[in-house]
């Protein structure tokens, strides 16, 4: 039987020519490819059993030693030749020249003789050895050096040699060599696609030999043929022997191909002889109550035939599906970075188009209506005004101003002032619910006064916990507040009249109780600048590619944005001003609130004048005895105590500074909610959040832009270009490969 006819099959050819294209596309880089590498320790026999498989001897030269993988191609022509490429490995970011350098290397030999040269000029071009023959720059090399084998007697078959295992450095083999080798050897092997062929030589215990403990490290063990080289070092009925033979019966070391025995014989003229020696060796001894079908290399031929073919056919189908994701994927990520801007009409157009799809979210974001994807993203355990969610503006900015309110109510005030009796503390004392009941009716319910004052209601805010320890209110009660008018009272003093007050006393009093107004003020305009920014940033990114966002907005956006929080700033500025003035306001519920605070403090005097001058009239029974009190006594104000008790001397300064009080607070609080509503109108809304939409009419209107300004924000950066070719080159090599596996199904079909 020709040793050569079970590889001699149009079909077979027609597939593994079809993945040799493939690979020489470039797939293998970023596709596992189906291949069968030959791999084990050095001098582990690799070289004598591609020598065997091919029937062709590599002359060796001595400390010739390759560091990168090989793949030998074999096939059948009329005349012998080898043919030595260099396949780059695509995926390593390379200068141009190397990577032409090393697709440009072709050289074809005649002879045999001529092959150790062949691979030097090969290595030299990698870069793994000088022109000397020495160590190169690189200790190893991820390209691939396919050398291509045709000669009328050469099998139809692909391998892939790698570099063999080093266990030890030498003189002449580095700690650096031994990592590579192994580092070369876990890549192929991770690889789920690759069948093994594990070279064991039994010449060293094959515990000692690490290529099975790889296999099994990266779960290839299932893929894995073991091939036992050099039987013809064991002694017979030996223990190295015995452990070899029961190591090839598959059970200590399961291997998803089982194993195989092949001879070496380097000492072999020819192939003829070296296949005539090995049959002659396997008929003789235990080697003859083997399976015929795990000796010898003609047995391995038709093996790798079998099992190649097969694995071809089975894992193609599942590649070409591959391929055509990746090939979706590439597309999609090609069409993410926008068609290239190749002339200035179409990267103003762009402007155009973004400034239109800009100007529509921020419109909805401003209005409220979020129903574009822009808005789709929400956080729950992000604040409101911090992204993600600052995209929601309207949400953010009412969010802002219930923080602003809520904290202008609980700090905005310098003195807390409580509502202690200014004449008389110990009216808080409970009276006798008789008497008590006697002035209520009188005085029509001092106690059941109106209170419109929210701050009760409201806990302490957690966002403004620093301003809120800076700015905290000082307690007063009715007393010491009192003192504190009084003070400035004197110092005000002009030419009114006793018992009345400068009006300049109230603007004093108002503007140190509102001196924390400002800072609370411009710090809420600062924070709704920034949600402003924030937003136009995101509605940006979202808009437009990053790069073009980020140039937009620097030299666009960004100046814009700061004048108008400079404008918003002035116009707080002189909203504070306005309200440093001179009182003025003609609300009626100031009046009423004045009035409210007087029918209180006059209620608590008359209470405490009444309880002070209240006698009791007890009546006498019919004999003259005295009746209990508990039930006849009545209660009765002696009006000449109570008239002589309010004709007494007051103290006119206290008198005017009490008013002045009474005022001070009814003032204070017409004015906070006054201020309130003009800094988030007049302020927030007016100089901040309406501005945002002509602003991007403005700084983004493509029409007043310069053809360089347009260049400019829009010229592609050198990595996004870098990648869009990157891109379409490995989109042209997907299709490239798609349409081998066309012409390929056409042919097998």
């Amino acid at each position: 039987m020709d040793r050569l006819s079970t590889f001699r099959n149009d079909n077979q050819r027609a597939v593994l020519d079809m993945t040799l294209e493939l690979h020489e596309i470039g797939l293998a880089s970023v596709l596992e490819f189906p291949q069968i590498v030959v791999t084990g320790d050095q001098s582990a026999g690799k070289s004598s059993v591609l020598e065997a498989i091919s029937g062709v001897n590599y002359p060796r030269r001595e400390g010739m030693c390759t560091r990168c993988a090989i793949e030998v191609v074999m096939r059948q022509s009329e005349s012998f030749s080898i043919t030595a490429k260099i396949i780059p490995f695509t995926e390593s970011r390379r200068p141009y020249r190397e990577l032409q350098m090393l697709r440009n290397f072709d050289e074809t030999i005649a002879d045999i003789i001529a092959f150790p040269e062949l691979i030097e000029k090969a290595m030299q071009c990698m870069g793994l050895n000088d022109r000397n023959g020495r160590r190169g720059p690189r200790a190893f090399s991820r390209d691939v050096l396919r050398v291509q084998i045709n000669g009328p007697e050469i099998p139809i078959l692909t391998l892939v040699d790698l570099p063999g295992l080093i266990h030890s450095t030498r003189s002449s083999q580095t700690d650096e060599d031994v990592k590579a080798t192994r580092a070369l050897t876990e890549e192929y092997l991770r690889n789920r696609r690759t069948i093994v062929l594990a070279i064991i030589s039994a010449k060293n215990d094959y515990a000692n030999q690490i290529i099975i403990d790889l296999c099994k490290k990266y779960d290839a063990a299932s893929r894995t043929l073991g091939i036992i080289t050099k039987p013809d070092c064991l002694l017979p009925n030996s223990q190295a022997q015995t452990d070899f033979i029961t190591l090839s019966e598959n059970d200590e070391v399961h291997l998803g191909h089982g194993w195989h025995w092949l001879k070496n014989l380097e000492s072999a003229s020819t192939a003829e002889d070296r296949l005539n020696s090995e049959r002659n060796f396997f008929r003789d001894g235990i080697w003859a109550t083997r399976e015929e079908s795990t000796l010898g290399v003609e047995s391995l031929r038709t093996k790798l035939s079998r099992l190649l073919e097969g694995h071809l056919r089975r894992e193609l189908p599942v590649l070409r599906s591959e391929l055509s994701q990746k090939l979706a994927e590439t597309r999609q990520m090609l069409a993410d970075l926008g068609d290239p801007l190749l002339t200035v009409s179409m990267r103003r157009e762009l402007i155009h188009n973004l400034s239109w799809e800009l100007l529509d979210v921020t419109n909805a974001a401003i209005k409220g209506d979020y129903e574009s994807p822009f808005f789709e993203t929400v956080d729950q355990n992000v604040d409101i005004d911090m992204p993600p969610n600052v995209v929601r503006l309207r949400a953010a900015i009412q969010c802002l101003n219930g923080k602003f309110t809520k904290h202008m109510f609980l700090h905005g005030h310098k003195y807390k002032i409580g509502r202690g009796d200014s004449v008389h503390p110990d009216t808080t004392k409970a009276l006798d619910p008789r008497l008590t009941e006697f002035l209520n009716l009188a005085f029509g319910g001092i106690e059941d006064i109106l209170d419109d004052d929210p701050e009760g209601t409201w806990g302490d805010i957690a966002d403004y916990e620093y301003l809120a320890r800076r700015l905290k209110p000082k307690c007063l009660n009715r007393p010491q507040a009192e003192k504190w008018v009084l003070k400035v009272l004197q110092r005000c003093k002009g030419r009114e009249l006793p018992g009345n007050y400068n009006p300049e006393l109230i603007r004093t009093l108002f503007m140190e109780q509102s001196e924390h107004w400002e800072i609370i003020a411009f710090t809420h305009v600062d924070a709704v600048a920034k949600a402003c920014q924030n937003v136009l940033r995101l509605a940006l990114k979202h808009c437009a590619r990053e790069d073009i966002s980020e140039r937009l907005y620097k030299t666009r956006i960004r100046g814009v944005l700061n004048e108008q929080l400079k404008l918003a700033r002035e116009e707080l500025t002189n909203v504070l001003e306005d309200k440093n003035g001179h009182p003025m306001t003609f609300s009626h519920s100031y009046s009423l609130t004045v009035q409210r605070q007087r029918y209180r403090r006059y209620g608590g005097i008359l209470k405490h004048m009444a309880r002070a001058n209240t006698s009791f009239i007890n009546l006498e029974g019919p004999n003259g005895s005295s009746i209990d009190p508990q039930i006849w006594s009545r209660h009765y104000v002696d009006p000449e105590k109570l008239r002589d008790a309010a004709r007494e001397a007051a103290d006119m300064d206290r008198f005017s500074a009490s008013e002045a009080l009474d005022s001070q607070i009814a003032f204070y609080k017409e004015q906070l909610k006054y201020f309130i509503d003009v800094v988030i109108r007049q302020v927030i809304e007016r100089r901040l959040v309406k501005p945002l939409t002509s602003i991007i009419k403005t700084s983004l209107s493509a029409e007043k832009l310069s053809d360089s300004e347009v260049s400019d924000i829009t010229a592609e950066p050198v990595e996004v270009s870098t990648k869009r070719a990157d891109l379409e080159k490995l989109i042209d090599m997907l299709q490239k490969g798609d349409e081998t596996f066309e012409q390929a199904e056409v042919s097998l079909s």
